[in-house]
């Protein structure tokens, strides 16, 4: 059970995937096969086990990574990598940045929990940063957005495997 925990952090901290892919594979049992020939194998773990433990750790990277970026941003600024470094900020503070002109931080945290890719806590906390959310409105974003994510993903997966499964 603990091993089968660990698979589901280190999922949930895969970026682009996050919680989208560690819900499923946590509720869902039997073997998935994907592309490139990669196989992955359904855990099978109670749902409610699985939202708990996936959307703590989704709520952690959240905050792990709108930290880092005010630590890595002053050092960043006079490095030689400073080209790659702002080319991924704009980008992060394109994509969220009518979403916050729209909903306020109710919009940072519909960004973070629309479950589609090139969304959620990774470019979330970094639009955030751009943005210049406090660190209280960003926790009060990411948590909210998190738990949109893991809910609606929760759902999409037990209606799923109820109705194909």
């Amino acid at each position: 059970m603990l091993k089968d925990l660990l698979i589901l952090t280190i999922i949930t901290f895969l970026p682009f995937v996050e919680l989208r892919l560690s819900i499923p594979v946590g509720i869902l049992s039997g073997t998935i096969s994907l592309p490139w020939g990669i196989t992955v194998s359904g855990l099978g773990l109670n749902p409610a086990l699985v939202f708990l433990v996936v959307s703590i750790t989704n709520i952690l990277i959240g905050i792990i990574i709108f930290n880092l970026v005010h630590v890595f941003d002053k050092g960043l600024r006079n490095s030689k990598v400073k080209n790659h470094y702002s080319k991924f900020m704009d980008r992060s503070h394109r994509k969220l940045h009518p979403y916050v002109q729209k909903y306020g931080i109710l919009g940072v945290a519909v960004f973070i929990g629309l479950p589609i890719p090139g969304s959620g806590v990774y470019m979330g906390s970094l639009g955030a940063f751009m943005l210049g959310l406090t660190k209280r409105q960003f926790h009060k974003a990411n948590i909210l957005g998190v738990l949109i994510a893991a809910t609606l993903v929760t759902i999409l997966t037990i209606t799923g495997n109820a109705l194909f499964g």
